[in-house]
């Protein structure tokens, strides 16, 4: 019959020689299957729009991966065996937000690095299956969304200061915001037209 042996070959006490084989064909055939299956949620893993680093209690980053790490180092297996503080040295409040982890506490921050905003998660893995000291990072592209906030504040504060009225209604011509000028030219405060028609 075809398929995967494995062959055993020993000599007893007595001189004779004993030759075993075993049938490991499913067992090859699993282990096929399973990589695969590694091979395809690495491509998947790797892909998705955040990062990801498993660094064990001695700091050494196990495992990495996600569309962000390949674009920042190259590839994921490139931090993979090396010190997490070594790779992020520059940036001290990446260094300083492990260190947290490590002393056990789950939290988020941004973090700046590589010229973007990141919301980044820091969770210990001690009490969750892990040893003291191993934690996970996760960690988002927010610039744009963080750059966006700041204009929207930009217009905000430029519409709150400016001579002119600027109001906001909804499509039934309903005031829904007022800026300050609006008492300085026509007595009304903001407070006492929002909720009326524009028609005032």
């Amino acid at each position: 019959r075809s398929g995967w042996k494995k062959n055993f070959i020993f000599k007893t006490n007595s001189g004779d020689i004993v030759c075993l084989y075993q049938d490991i064909t499913s067992w090859q055939e699993c282990e096929m299957k399973l990589k695969k299956e590694e091979i395809a949620l690495n491509v998947l893993a790797d892909s998705l729009p955040f990062f990801f680093i498993v660094s064990d209690k001695n700091g050494i980053v196990r495992r990495a991966f996600g569309k962000i790490i390949n674009q920042i180092f190259g590839a994921s297996a490139v931090l993979e065996g090396k010190k997490i503080d070594a790779i992020f040295a520059a940036n001290a409040k990446m260094i300083e937000s492990i260190a947290t982890a490590r002393n056990g506490l789950d939290f988020s921050t941004q973090i700046s690095f590589n010229n973007k905003i990141f919301e980044v998660r820091f969770l210990t893995l001690s009490g969750k299956g892990g040893e003291a000291g191993e934690i996970a990072i996760i960690g988002q592209d927010v610039s744009e969304k963080t750059l966006a906030q700041i204009d929207i504040g930009r217009l905000e504060t430029a519409i709150h200061q400016s001579d002119e009225i600027v109001i906001i209604t909804d499509t039934k011509g309903v005031i829904q915001y007022a800026n300050p000028a609006i008492e300085k030219i026509t007595g009304y405060l903001p407070s006492e037209v929002i909720g009326k028609n524009s028609s005032i």
